[in-house]
């Protein structure tokens, strides 16, 4: 009997450690009770972290930069002739740099050769492009600048200077993989401000062409 009591006792002292309430119930069945207590971010943990978003700050803070570098990749300047005008007795360079994502200002000059005229034409202009991509597309300037006047086939001859106005219509295409080839065409008018007396058959509202190849870069 003695032996017995001994038995039931130590079998109720194993299922105590194993934190069963009665040493019949099946293990199985058993509830564990947790400690509802969360257990703390190791501070290893939070130091990796804060190292972490500390070396990733500054890639975000990039981003914008990134995003505008490859938004300006395109060419912001063009140099460009105008060798076909030839046939129109029209010879022309332009320089044009990008001032906005929607406007460029350049400089321009011109010799135009007529039966009884030589025109030589040194000109600032402002160009807005309503699509808003600078250098590219359609145009709408505004030019003004000085012209010389001077006749031909004359004796003496005669040349005056005078203010000029005027505006053009453009479109410009960039080519190539990289858009650093440009091909224009425009026209337009300019109109000539102070001319001298002397000079009585010139005229003094002149149409413009411009038929030109040039390079961005």
């Amino acid at each position: 009997m003695a032996a017995a009591d001994r038995r039931s006792a130590r079998r109720r002292l194993t299922g105590s450690a194993f934190g069963a309430s009665h040493p019949d119930i099946p293990f199985s069945e058993r509830t564990v009770v947790r400690d509802p207590t969360p257990t703390p971010m190791p501070r290893r943990s939070v130091a990796l972290n804060a190292r972490a978003a500390s070396a990733l700050l500054p890639l975000l803070l990039l981003l914008p930069l990134v995003a505008r570098g490859q938004e300006m990749a395109s060419p912001t300047q063009i140099i460009s002739i105008s060798p076909i005008s030839l046939v129109f007795g029209l010879i022309g360079a332009e320089y044009e740099h990008r001032l906005s994502t929607s406007s460029s200002w350049g400089v321009s000059g011109s010799v135009y050769r007529s039966d009884s005229f030589t025109y030589v034409a040194t000109e600032a202009k402002w160009r807005y492009y309503p699509q808003e991509k600078a250098l590219e597309g359609f145009s709408v300037g505004l030019t003004g600048g000085v012209t010389n006047v001077a006749t031909r086939d004359v004796t003496p001859s005669e040349s005056s200077s005078a203010l000029s106005l005027g505006f053009a219509l453009d479109y410009q295409w960039l080519l190539g993989p990289k858009k650093k080839f440009a091909v224009t065409l425009g026209t337009g008018a300019r109109r000539l401000v102070g001319l001298s007396d002397k000079l009585t058959d010139v005229n003094l509202t002149l149409p413009t062409l411009r038929i030109s190849i040039g390079r961005g870069f």
